[in-house]
């Protein structure tokens, strides 16, 4: 590994340790930023694995695939527990607006695959304009870096799929996925979440 890719590597590590682990003022709702993150950092599932992103497109798509593979992989020895497993793609050895650019192209050609299969796939990177959850002002994406991540898909990840800027007929396709992934297996609190969430995008789909 590279110096470069080590020294990327450790602030990433630095950034999700210190970011995710702790309370944000602007975040919304008391706790921390993220309670799933803290938990696979615990139990020491979530890695950082260092992409060179002058091989390419098409080289991080594949190498993002096979970190959603190696999770795959650990998932059945791992029970229960496997829904903590989460790899982190970190590219090196391009500007960063190169590498913020490539993450882009790259979330955007896997993005749906990945839901499809029951796994997240998150873009990152400097400024990253998406709002949070429980507060739009709030920017959970924005890291020091351009970053890539990759884990199991939970009930909890249909309001992502919610989001107001998400155009409506995006919103239906991506609830269909996620339906297909959790089907049956919804309690009545998420399965109502997912019909009055279906139920808004097709509404709004129709109107548009």
């Amino acid at each position: 590994m590279s110096t470069g890719a080590e020294e990327r590597i450790e602030l990433a590590r630095q950034w999700i340790t210190a970011f995710t682990t702790n309370r944000h003022p602007d975040l919304g709702r008391d706790g921390v930023v993220c309670p799933y993150t803290t938990r696979a950092l615990r139990r020491r599932y979530l890695t950082f694995h260092a992409f060179d992103a002058g091989t390419g497109d098409d080289a991080m798509v594949a190498f993002v695939r096979r970190l959603r593979d190696d999770i795959a992989g650990r998932a059945g020895a791992l029970g229960s527990d496997a829904v903590y497993l989460v790899r982190i793609a970190v590219p090196y050895g391009l500007p960063d607006a190169d590498l913020k650019a490539m993450v882009g192209r790259v979330h955007a050609r896997t993005r749906a695959e990945f839901v499809e299969g029951g796994y997240m796939a998150g873009d990152f990177w400097p400024d990253h304009a998406a709002g949070g959850l429980h507060n739009p002002a709030f920017r959970p994406f924005a890291s020091p870096l351009p970053l890539f991540g990759v884990r199991h898909m939970v009930t909890a990840d249909l309001a992502f799929f919610c989001m107001p800027d998400v155009p409506p007929d995006v919103r239906v396709d991506y609830l269909a996925r996620y339906r297909r992934v959790f089907g049956d297996g919804l309690n009545a609190h998420w399965t109502q979440r997912l019909v009055e969430a279906e139920t808004r995008a097709r509404r709004e789909q129709r109107a548009a």
